[in-house]
């Protein structure tokens, strides 16, 4: 059996796609096909072990080289691998994904994506983030166990640990959702893109909208930015968005009614034409 063809049926034998031993690889899913069709010639050393690691083979399979000298020489870089492994596995459990693109020599670039964020780093600020990871969770770990042992124990803030996030975009729909007495729905107001803080919370938010009124004040002024996640329901005692007849209002849900927080305004009675079609998150 051919080493292309060993490739194929390993992969397939371990339920793998393309795109899996490409993402393991640190190449494109192209460049694996080209591997199974037995371009292989000038195969890398450095994907030749992400390979015979992904595919849970011995490199002397695809190199056919003596797996010793081989596994001597390359000790360094398997570690490297195995740590690259079981960073993106971490990186992965909490909803982000990294991506390496190579020029057939080396990884380039990475792009690390999450949600609607999507930024591109270099192969420097890769390792230098996958190491800061590391020492970052190890003195985590260490911290825990040291708390285990002494409750009186209080960890110091990591200060090297610093991460800078690029702003967030999102739609935003002028002063529309109103703190009064109602403003028209926004279907057909094309809306601008702004930035926002890159954090977790904003994360949710699908939209912003502009607060038109003073019946939410002293929570909400006139003319502040909401943040709102989309939804068709939120709790009692939560803000959302809310349509009534074709316009929109910003309140509380209550038991039974819309309130406002200014006591100028009297409550409006839930009926069956009161749709809510977001939470706000907060303001801008």
């Amino acid at each position: 059996m051919e080493i292309k063809d060993i490739i194929k049926n390993r992969r397939l034998e371990k339920n793998l796609t393309l795109l899996d031993v490409a993402k393991a690889c640190d190449v494109s899913e192209a460049t694996v096909s080209r591997w199974e069709s037995g371009s292989i010639e000038n195969m890398k050393r450095s994907r030749i072990a992400s390979l015979a690691k992904v595919l849970g083979v011995s490199p002397s399979i695809i190199v056919g080289e003596d797996v010793d000298e081989w596994k001597l020489e390359n000790e360094n870089l398997n570690n490297h691998l195995d740590h690259s492994y079981n960073f993106r596995n971490l990186i992965s459990s909490i909803g982000w994904s990294i991506q390496g693109y190579s020029n057939e020599e080396c990884i380039d670039e990475y792009k690390i994506k999450k949600d609607r964020l999507e930024i591109t780093i270099s192969a420097d600020e890769y390792l230098e983030l996958m190491n800061s990871s590391k020492d970052f969770l190890e003195k985590n770990l260490q911290d825990l166990v040291k708390m285990k042992l002494d409750p009186t124990y209080k960890p110091e803030p990591y200060k090297e640990f610093i991460t800078i996030q690029p702003p967030l975009l999102v739609p935003y729909y002028g002063h529309i959702a109103s703190a009064g007495t109602g403003q028209y729905v926004f279907d057909d107001i094309p809306p601008e893109m702004i930035e926002i803080e890159n954090t977790m919370d904003n994360m949710q938010a699908n939209f912003a909208i502009g607060v038109n009124g003073d019946s939410m004040e002293p929570t909400y002024q006139d003319g502040d930015i909401l943040l709102v996640k989309k939804q068709s329901e939120i709790h009692i005692g939560e803000v959302g968005i809310f349509m009534i007849n074709g316009e929109a209002y910003v309140k509380e849900l209550g038991n039974g009614s819309l309130i406002s927080h200014n006591n100028a305004y009297e409550d409006i009675k839930i009926s069956d034409t009161t749709t809510c079609i977001g939470k706000v998150l907060g303001k801008i």
